[in-house]
């Protein structure tokens, strides 16, 4: 394993503890699933380290961010200084295990839960009725969620 593929599994590791479940056999899947959400950023940003923050003080839309698996990763890439705003239409009871709420609400508790602020509603509508204005977007992500979206206008 070269020392990028050993950071980044260490930052997804780290990542992965911020999640509701910690327990050892679904870490391991989770940091798998994060070390691929750390490649996705590192595609879109391809001059910086995905271990630094690459996105630092920006602001980012996630739409669909479900249950908060690529938030965190953008959390991390956002630094200090940055949001994500964190969009799904998903009612906060949706999901198991664990409920969108209580995934949501663990994130939030994180050590890097100050940059995210959840916003439950229709991406489109959201749009359109001013729900997401004065927010200084600079970036909007759509990741493992384009196939929840129903109907013609997505």
């Amino acid at each position: 394993m070269s020392s990028t593929d050993s950071a980044q599994s260490a930052l997804a590791a780290s990542l992965a503890q911020c999640t509701i479940n910690t327990s050892p056999a679904v870490l391991k899947v989770q940091t798998a699933q994060l070390v691929h959400r750390l490649n996705l950023l590192s595609a879109f940003f391809p001059s910086h380290d995905y271990t630094e923050t690459p996105l630092a003080g920006s602001t980012v839309l996630e739409i669909g961010c479900g249950q908060g698996d690529t938030t965190i990763v953008l959390a991390h890439a956002v630094g200090s200084g940055g949001k994500v705003f964190a969009l799904d239409p998903a009612p906060l009871d949706y999901g198991s295990p664990y409920t969108l709420e209580q995934a949501q609400g663990h994130l939030s508790a994180s050590k890097l839960g100050d940059r995210i602020e959840w916003i439950r509603a229709d991406p489109l509508e959201a749009a359109e009725n001013g729900s997401l204005d004065g927010k200084d977007l600079k970036w909007v992500v759509l990741a493992h969620s384009l196939f929840y979206m129903s109907g013609e206008d997505y």
